[in-house]
């Protein structure tokens, strides 16, 4: 009885624990696809990709962003994280992104290379990435038409007009 209780425990804390995770990325982007180049800086890069979607981000909106580590196994550019001081700025940035589709690397002004998707999402804890990973791969199996990802949470729906399905554990995919 007593291991059970402190199973449900330690289950509610880590639950809590990757809630407060991915509350403090609320007001984070991932910017994937813009090539490296020595001595950036990575805030005017965030502003050029600012006005290829027709936003102005100041120096001011942006609290920090620096590039990730990149993966020992890849070969494409390391990507930028970006948290803004507010998130309607975070936010607005990504609805200009929803408006342009193909966004590239040519766009951003980096002609000099082959022209690469430039991606930009919201920034998810390592927790939540693994789920949407988890989550593409039951789309494809499954056949189910939508995924995305609003505000942290991760959402399927099998076709047009049906119930979408709010994604929050390995055992919810499991079941699906």
């Amino acid at each position: 009885m007593k291991n059970i209780q402190l199973q449900r425990k330690v289950a509610d804390l880590e639950l809590r624990v990757e809630d407060n995770e991915q509350y403090m990325r609320s007001n984070t982007l991932e910017i994937q696809g813009i090539p490296e180049s020595k001595n950036e800086d990575v805030y005017e890069v965030v502003k050029k990709v600012g006005v290829v979607l027709d936003i102005n981000i100041s120096r001011e909106a942006i609290d920090v962003c620096h590039r990730l580590k990149k993966r020992n196994d890849a070969d494409r550019p390391a990507g930028i994280i970006a948290k803004f001081v507010r998130r309607e700025d975070k936010l607005k940035f990504l609805e200009k992104r929803r408006v342009k589709r193909n966004l590239n690397s040519h766009d951003v002004g980096y002609t000099s290379s082959t022209a690469n998707p430039v991606y930009v999402n919201e920034s998810l804890s390592p927790t939540k990435r693994k789920l949407l990973a988890a989550a593409r791969s039951v789309k494809q199996e499954k056949n189910y038409a939508y995924l995305w990802v609003r505000n942290g949470k991760i959402f399927l729906r099998k076709a047009q007009g049906d119930p979408f399905i709010i994604v929050s554990s390995m055992d919810q995919i499991e079941k699906l």
